[in-house]
């Protein structure tokens, strides 16, 4: 459905996506208190951008596929225990580049992992609840990837750089945590946990505390407070081979503190506030300075910021506008990050204006996101010289757009029937995403660089039919 939209909205290049998702479930009740469920998902798809420079065409291949049993254990209002067991398996081929005198880049990937998880809820008294949970996965992939690129395009004055890796890391990875929750005075409550982390591929642990506070200033008014340490490992699947990285390096971590007011006038309002802080002591990127022909490794960074969110139910909605900075330190200099936005904004609304019919609509805006510019200039003999901005000098223009949906349920022959109407990005915002200098051949042999404005996708409409038996 999705290729013949695309012909209908005529965009300029040549787009051929396929994909298809098989997702079914069974859950069965042992008894009053135990269920087991099985269930199995498996996507799949198969996109080809034929753009107007060859060199930037490509075509990739994906297909993962979950397996998950969980059993759920219920034995009274003050227990609960949920135990999972997963094994999911990914492949992934990428071909960038179909003129073979170009830039190209093949890329294959494919993984498997094995996992458990188990959740545990305690409530100890009506003032105390207690949490334990401990997660474990082992991991199975291989890498092969192969690219060669021109920094400065055909008969540029840099030579091509090569780069083939093909690698096959394993390994598992643990955690654990424990939480509780309580009442310190009618007022005041804590919530305290700690964390612990293992990666066995790197032979690395961590440990992290965190620490939660709430306190009624008064009715339904409440003021929180929260500290922490935070890690984030990298996942076996997202080494980013692409940018010549071979080794998993150690967890990113942060700290985290965030103050927030909460008030609630009625069941159906409610109003929120808050700021937050994170510092990160340690990132793992790797940032291509093209202007100086380097790459550069941030080694710490910060982002701050301060939220708003009202929330109205019954004709259910909600707009939220978040205020914020996020940089990163290299060479002892602060640069923004990619992601970078300063104002963010969102409205939600959905309305039922009879029985079964449903109105949604979501407008979302923020700030263009962080990007390093390129332009082209003559070089000696024929040649272009590519020059670059300083990384993340520059912002792309704001960046908003409107969904809308109407759906409708109804029961026919004993089966839930519902259908849905939906115009994603209804005013057709042409929201840029990229400025590109795709190169074209002008005669014989003789190739320049054009500048070419990509954008997000317009106006699409869509439709579903969906039936549960």
């Amino acid at each position: 459905y999705l290729d013949i939209v695309l012909g209908l909205i005529k965009m300029e290049e040549e787009l051929s996506p396929d994909y298809y998702d098989i997702y079914g479930k069974y859950k069965y009740w042992l008894n009053d208190n135990n269920a087991i469920s099985f269930n199995y998902l498996r996507i799949g798809d198969h996109f080809r951008w034929n753009r107007d420079d060859p060199a930037d065409n490509f075509d990739t291949k994906y297909s993962n596929d979950y397996l998950w049993t969980s059993w759920q254990y219920i034995p009274s209002q003050k227990f609960f225990n949920r135990a999972l067991f997963s094994y999911v398996r990914g492949n992934h081929k990428r071909y960038l580049g179909f003129d073979p005198t170009r830039d190209r880049a093949i890329d294959f990937q494919n993984f498997d992992v094995f996992g458990f998880t188990n959740d545990a809820t305690f409530a100890i008294s009506d003032k105390n609840i207690l949490k334990i949970g401990v997660n474990l996965k082992n991991y199975s992939t291989n890498y092969d990837y192969f690219e060669t690129e021109d920094w400065d395009g055909p008969g540029g004055i840099h030579p091509p750089d090569t780069t083939h890796i093909i690698i096959a890391p394993g390994g598992f990875k643990f955690s654990s945590y424990i939480q509780d929750k309580f009442f310190l005075t009618e007022k005041t409550s804590m919530n305290i946990g700690f964390r612990y982390d293992y990666q066995k591929y790197i032979k690395k642990s961590q440990f992290s505390p965190r620490l939660g506070l709430a306190y009624n200033l008064a009715k339904n008014m409440v003021l929180r407070a929260a500290w922490g340490y935070y890690y984030q490992s990298q996942e076996m699947a997202d080494l980013e081979v692409a940018k010549g990285i071979t080794e998993f390096e150690e967890p990113e971590n942060s700290q985290h503190y965030v103050l927030g007011w909460e008030y609630q006038p009625t069941e159906l309002f409610n109003i929120r506030i808050e700021s937050y802080y994170k510092y990160y002591g340690k990132l793992i990127d790797k940032i291509d300075d093209r202007k100086n022909k380097q790459y550069l490794y941030p080694d710490r960074g910060y982002s701050r910021g301060i939220e708003f969110l009202v929330r109205r139910q019954q004709i259910n909605w909600w707009c939220g506008y978040s205020l914020s900075v996020t940089k990163e330190k290299i060479l002892d200099r602060y640069i923004f990050r990619d992601f970078d936005q300063t104002h963010s904004a969102i409205f939600s609304f959905s309305y039922t204006p009879i029985p079964n019919w449903n109105v949604n609509a979501i407008w979302k805006y923020h700030t263009g996101f962080r990007y390093t510019s390129k332009v082209y200039e003559p070089a000696p003999m024929g040649r272009w010289r590519a020059i670059y901005s300083d990384i993340n000098e520059l912002k792309f223009p704001p960046f908003h757009k409107l969904d809308v949906k109407i759906s409708h349920s109804r029961i026919v022959m004993n089966k839930n029937l519902s259908f849905f109407i939906e115009v994603y990005n209804l005013y057709n915002r042409n929201n840029i995403r990229e400025y590109r200098w795709p190169w074209r051949e002008v005669e014989n042999n003789v190739w320049n660089p054009f500048p070419k404005t990509e954008y997000w996708l317009p106006i699409i409409p869509s439709f579903g039919i969906r039936i549960d038996f």
